[in-house]
């Protein structure tokens, strides 16, 4: 059954967005329902409507399910190619965890689980980075004592040279200077 909305020209995907970006939680589809079959002064649209959200209220109490499954519960199962108050993007393969066309405990246990594991792994990976670049920086130094060093017995070399055989000769000069600008380049 058609039930009127309360939320103008404006998408259902969008007003979940508003929602969510005013409250900073992410809105689900009942609370959508429930605010855009609601009108301003507190009364339901329609009978329809009131029956679904008082239904909806009655389960929420008992606690046996989350507003999703209540949810799908109230309204049947999504019309293939489609899911209610998500837009018109999402179909119920994209939306729903699972492969099936209604979210299940198992499915949202799984999506729970899953997005556990990645933020572990997400933690892993940034401590990684972090020993990373700490090692990086190690190196960075290390490179640099080591083209002190090689300074140091380029000195004491061409220091040695001078007095074996007096001035140096063009070849050991352009043969310096050219590793100086590999080892500086």
């Amino acid at each position: 059954m058609k039930t009127p909305h309360t939320c103008g020209r404006m998408s259902f995907a969008r007003w979940m967005a508003i929602k969510t970006k005013q409250t900073g939680k992410e809105s689900d589809r009942l609370k959508t329902f429930e605010d855009t079959h609601t009108r301003k002064n507190g009364t339901y649209v329609n009978e329809y409507a009131t029956n679904l959200i008082e239904k909806a209220h009655t389960l929420r109490h008992e606690g046996s399910a989350d507003n999703e499954q209540i949810f799908q519960k109230l309204h049947g199962p999504e019309h293939p190619g489609r899911v209610r108050c998500a837009g018109l993007g999402p179909t119920p393969s994209t939306y729903f965890v699972s492969s099936s066309s209604s979210a299940s405990t198992n499915s949202t246990t799984t999506s729970c689980s899953t997005e556990v594991e990645l933020r572990s792994e997400v933690v892993e990976l940034k401590s990684e980075v972090v020993e990373l670049k700490s090692e990086v920086g190690r190196l960075g130094s290390g490179m640099e004592q080591l083209q002190m060093e090689v300074d140091i017995l380029k000195a004491l070399f061409l220091q040695h040279l001078r007095r074996e055989n007096g001035p140096i000769e063009g070849s050991f000069r352009a043969l310096s200077s050219s590793s100086q600008s590999v080892t500086r380049g």
